[in-house]
């Protein structure tokens, strides 16, 4: 079950969450061309891919350090004064300011300006103009919308919500029996809340589960809330589409789950056999080459040729480059 719990929060947060790291203290992050080259040296602690011309970094340890933006020729945007960062979305990023638990998050402009002053107990960025918010804790907190201002536009009711795409958004229920469906900016449900969970749209289809974690069965559905791909009961936790291509887990014997991908026909088009998998951006992914605890970290191409390898980590490739973790 720790397994897919830690699939769980990868489909919630992978807006997010663009890069992955194998424990090792001596790990630093640079960044590569498609070639492999090192265009930045690998000196920071932890690196997130390149949005809008800027890439969050963090310099110091996990507990210590601070987060700031680099530029595409490695100098500062924003010098290291967080706690925490999101990506830049539509012109700001989501900061943190204390702890996991207790800090609280606001959004700065590429200037480094103060924009919304931190006061969110979490938030998944901005999205065609609005981004989901949580006030209060993990686990009895209530999820709403905020535009631009930090205007609350849509009340936090809800128990859990992602980002908007193609002008819906996946929300959950906070009562009964919290099932989660699709709103629109105004907030009116456009596919009714029927899904045991939901995830973002991405190229016109989105994932989604009926039934519980165990024996429920995963799709996708269109924009009208039609599931238009049904996938076999032993794949699930499927990705958002990328390049006409998505993952998905398929578990196998003790709990051993491996990744693969499918194209929009829900046909497997590389096999499970990666220890993880994230989705294509410019036409490569980043994978776990191969499914043992030890296993390196790499890149594919579509026909699942491994294009480069050996990384302790590694994160999409964007905007020409892609950040990877060296073991030093």
């Amino acid at each position: 079950m720790r397994k897919k719990s830690v699939i769980l929060s990868l489909v919630l947060i992978i807006p997010l969450l663009l890069t992955s790291c194998m424990a090792s203290p001596k790990v630093h992050w640079g960044y590569v061309d498609p070639k492999g080259n090192e265009v930045l040296p690998a000196h920071f602690q932890s690196a997130s891919p390149f949005r809008e011309g800027m890439a969050a970094v963090r310099m110091g340890d996990e507990k210590t350090g601070k987060w700031g933006y680099i530029k595409h020729n490695g100098e500062w945007a924003i010098e290291p004064r967080f706690d925490g960062t999101h990506f830049f979305s539509e012109g700001l990023a989501a900061f943190r300011v204390g702890d996991e638990k207790t800090g609280k998050w606001g959004f700065v402009n590429p200037e480094g300006e103060v924009i919304i002053e931190p006061q969110f107990d979490y938030t998944r960025g901005f999205s065609e103009g609005l981004a989901p918010v949580r006030i209060g804790d993990e686990v009895t907190g209530t999820w709403g919308f905020i535009d631009k201002t930090g205007q609350m536009v849509l009340e936090a009711k809800y128990a859990n919500a992602t980002i908007f795409r193609d002008g819906l958004a996946p929300v959950q229920e906070a009562e009964g029996k919290r099932k989660w469906g699709y709103i629109d900016p105004a907030g009116n449900f456009i596919i009714e809340p029927k899904f045991d969970l939901a995830t973002v749209f991405n190229e016109q289809l989105a994932p989604v589960r009926m039934g519980d974690e165990l024996t429920g069965v995963w799709g996708y559905i269109d924009p009208t809330g039609e599931m238009v791909i049904t996938l076999p009961q032993e794949y699930s936790y499927p990705g958002g589409f990328s390049e006409g291509m998505a993952t998905f887990v398929w578990e196998q014997e003790k709990g051993q789950a491996a990744f693969g991908y499918i194209n929009t026909k829900g046909e497997v088009v590389l096999e499970p056999i990666y220890g993880y998998a994230y989705e294509f951006k410019e036409g490569l992914a980043p994978v776990k080459v191969g499914v043992q605890a030890d296993a390196k970290w790499g890149y594919i191409n579509k026909e699942g040729t491994v294009i480069l390898e050996g990384y302790w980590g590694a994160g999409t490739f964007e905007e020409g480059l892609a950040p990877v973790g060296i073991n030093k």
